[in-house]
Order: structure tokens, then sequence, then C-alpha cells
């Protein structure tokens, strides 16, 4: 080091006190070290750092302090202390990743930080902490806090609520209100002035509707990456919307920016650490889990301190495979144990992916008929794909299929049957990987592509019977054509 330095002229022993040409505080330092956060400030002869030396930090300083105050979040903070005597509701509102229907509600992001913050802040013995959904409106009446999930798949900042939801949640006069919504903008290339105004005018409606106090959290989420570059705007440019907001309406909105903690682990990038679906938009549980734990600490919660209880009746996982194994000619075992059945056509694995190398069906057993079935497809050459429920073998099955065209459709094959009997058109179906999910109670069969639901039916009398038996319980995947570049990944069943 040249010069004395603050920090070595207060260790030296008297001993070696003679100070030699090098350490006088005449002796030369560059100009350029001198006064900077990693560099050398040479004392006086007074042992003093001169003035002029001393860095200015003070804005720094005061965009720290800045960063950590927050005082709109009030009241929130106010329903933590009433929480014991009251009940205090958070509203999360969204796109899919907040909807998360391809989750159980127990791992979805939401449901994590609210349960982080019951943790946190608990109610007392007979308080009632749940985390309800857009379908379940009722307002909770315990002390406690309360979460309400009205994530809707597929929406813009246009259309990720609606007037009679704005008067559903002004009934349940909540402390606080999330909004992380703009990554279907930014895919669609919205105008961030556009974006802008669908955002004020939401929290105005909220705000007239609201009785009580309410501080409203805007979250920038992870950057999806399924898009080719360059887009009209770059993800930053709809952080600084949100920035923008926040500043300008102080008294209550709040801006929380979480990219550039997903950034730090590869997102969007190589994500090493597959916190992401294959289909790059899409957060995996542990994605989530990771949003749950950033967010918490933020809204004045530890991270996770317990894992999430299931709401409800509890949903149980009985299959799951994500074919992250050596490459073979055949599919072998799934993650949870189960073998995969070749009923037809010839499969294997290659790349970490289930595929299809002469058309067919695999299927695997799950041990129910009311299933909830989902994987994501890689399908860049658009051929007939997709997955299967409620099957016996490959002559008595239904599944959700991609068309050549573009569309989905309900596929019933049993006797003499086999046609298609409902159809839906996919907004913004890629050929990279969409998430495909059939979820099949009783009678009613309901098909997802990427969160969005697409298709609705009810099963005839002649079909139930022959789909709605003990004996359909098993699941899988179908292509009808030879096509190596087609491949599954994370193939889930769940009981319901």
């Amino acid at each position: 080091m040249t010069g004395v330095s603050a920090v070595s002229g207060l260790g030296a022993s008297r001993a070696n006190a003679a100070q030699s040409a090098q350490n006088l505080p005449t002796a030369y330092v560059p100009l350029a070290e001198k006064g900077v956060a990693s560099g050398v400030a040479t004392l006086d002869e007074q042992c003093k750092i001169p003035l002029e030396q001393i860095p200015d930090v003070s804005a720094s300083v005061a965009r720290r302090l800045t960063q950590l105050q927050k005082p709109t979040l009030g009241p929130l903070l106010a329903g933590y202390v009433t929480r014991t005597t009251e009940p205090i509701g958070i509203v999360g509102l969204g796109s899919s990743t907040t909807a998360a229907e391809n989750l159980e509600v127990k791992s979805r992001y939401f449901s994590l930080l609210i349960k982080n913050l019951q943790a946190a802040y608990p109610s007392g013995s007979g308080a009632e902490s749940v985390v309800g959904t857009n379908s379940d409106g009722a307002k909770k009446t315990r002390p406690g806090i309360h979460g309400y999930n009205f994530g809707v798949s597929g929406t813009t900042s246009a259309d990720y609520l609606t007037d009679s939801k704005v008067t559903m949640i002004g009934a349940l006069n909540p402390r606080a209100v999330t909004h992380m919504v703009g990554s279907n903008d930014f895919a669609y290339m919205v105008p961030l002035a556009t974006y802008k105004s669908n955002l004020i005018s939401w929290i105005n409606k909220l705000r007239n509707a609201i009785p009580g106090p309410c501080v409203h959290i805007l979250i920038h989420a992870h950057e999806r990456y399924d898009y080719p570059t360059p887009r009209r705007h770059k993800w930053d440019e709809y952080r600084s919307v949100l920035q923008e907001i926040s500043a300008e309406n102080s008294r209550d909105v709040v801006f929380i920016d979480v990219s550039e903690q997903y950034r730090a682990v590869g997102i969007p990038s190589s994500d090493p650490l597959a916190l992401m679906h294959e289909d790059r938009i899409h957060l995996r549980d542990s994605g989530h889990l990771l949003m749950a734990n950033l967010l918490a600490p933020m809204l004045g919660a530890a991270s996770l301190v317990a894992p999430a209880v299931p709401v409800g009746n509890p949903v149980h996982r009985l299959v799951y495979d994500d074919f992250r194994r050596p490459d073979a000619s055949t599919l072998g075992t799934a993650t949870t144990g189960q073998d995969w059945i070749i009923a037809s056509g010839t499969y294997g694995i290659a790349g970490n992916k289930a595929r299809v190398t002469a058309g067919g069906t695999a299927l695997i057993e799950t041990g129910v008929k009311d299933m909830d079935v989902s994987a994501v497809i890689a399908n860049p050459t658009v051929q007939t794909c997709g997955i299967v429920v409620r099957a016996i073998d490959d002559g008595t099955r239904m599944g959700l299929f991609m068309d050549v065209h573009g569309s989905t459709q309900l596929w019933i094959k049993y006797g003499t049957v086999n046609a298609y009997f409902a159809v839906g058109t996919a907004v913004g179906l890629r050929t990279s990987a969409n998430i495909f999910r059939v979820r099949s109670v009783g009678d009613t069969v309901e098909g997802y592509v990427n969160g969005v639901r697409l298709i609705n039916y009810t099963l005839t009398a002649e079909q139930s019977a022959a789909l709605n038996t003990s004996s359909n319980t098993k699941a899988g995947i179908r292509c009808g054509v030879k096509d190596s570049l087609i491949g599954w990944a994370e193939f889930s069943v769940t009981s319901i």
C-alpha cells in the first residue's frame, strides 16, 4: 500500500514507527487512488484524512434510505397489529404466474407468501388462515391474515381485472393488493403508455371500491424468454413504468423488483437451477418458492418458515416424470417409480425429453380416474400430439391434442368412436414449448394450454359409460406420427 492508510496506521507498533520515504505524509499517491471507495486515503501531519479525499456518499446513502423506507406499507403493517381481533385481507392479482393453474394450490407463490406472513404474524387459537381463489370470493370473517388469489392466466394489464371483480375485492376490504402483471404485455408488445394507463385505471377503480386503507404493491417479476429479440420494449422498460406509477402515487402505491434476483440465478438465460418450466415462461415449484421467499421479507416477514398447508381437500401428486435421465430406446421408469407402458408405437429418451420414434401411445398407471394431468410439450414441427387421460389401453382413452392448424382438440376414443368433440384455439401457441393440462372430474373435462382454459366439456351418458369407470386409471402421452423433434417434459398427474 502506498502512503499511510487510515487502517494500516492504526495497527502499526511503536517499535516500527520510524517512517520511511514511502510512508511519509508527503509520499506520492496517484490522484485517482485518493478518496475512492477502494483506493487509498493519505493522512496529513495531524494523522487525519484531508477533507478533499473523503468521498461524497450522501447521494448513495439517500438513495438507499429511499429504497428502504416504504411508508405506504402502513395499512398492511397496521393490519399485522390488529390481526388478532379482525380479518386482514391480502389480494393477489396477476396473470398465469399468480394463477399458477399448473401447480397445486399450496405450491403457488401467493399461497407460500401468505403462509409466510401468517407464520410471522400468527393470530392465535381458533383463527382462520386460508388462501382463497377467484372462484371463492366470500370474505373470511375470523381474525387472522387471509389471502385471496384473483390471478387469471393469459391476461394483460387491460383485462387482469374486471369491474365485477373490482366490486368483489371492494367487499373484501383488503389491507393490501399485489399486482404482478406485465409479462403478457411484454410478449404482445403493448406500448408502455398503454400499459401505464391500464394499471392506473384499475388502481383508481380499486381505490373507489375499497372502503378502508389499502396499499397497492406493484411487483416486477422475472423476465420470460420464449420470444425472440428484439421486442418493441425491453423488460426493464416495463419496470420503469411501475417505478413511475409508484413515484407518482406514493400515498398508497409501492414498487418491488425481484427481476434482478432471478437474473442472478440465470433467468432469463441458462437457468442452471431449473427454476422455470421448459416453456421459458412459467416457474416450477422451486421458482415459486423463490418468489415467495423474496417477497416475504419485503412485506415484513422472514423467509419460508414452514411447508405450506394444503387448502381444502388435500391434493397428491401421483405420478411425476421429468425425463431427465440418460438417452435410451425406451421410456423406462418415471421419477416417482412407475413403469411406462408402450400401448402402441415406439418411445424413448433423448436430450432429457420423451421422444416418439414411431407414432403411438405411451401410458402410465395412476390408480385414480379423476385426475389432473399436465406436461410441457415442445413441438417445433407442429404435429398432432398431446397428453392422454382416463385410458384403459390404446383403444379406450381421451386426451388433449395440438392440431397441425394451431387449434387444440379434446379427442375421445372407445369402441367404434374415434373423434374430437371439443375444439379450442390457443392464443400465442408456440412451437418451442407449451404446457398442456387436462382436468377430468366425473363427467366434466377441462383442457388448458399455457394456463388458459380452452375446453370445458361434459361427457354424454354413452361417453361416461366408457370413460368414467374405475378402470379408466391410466394417463400418458401420444403422437400419431413419427417425429423425433417432438419432446415431452415435466409430466405430472395429481389427484383431485
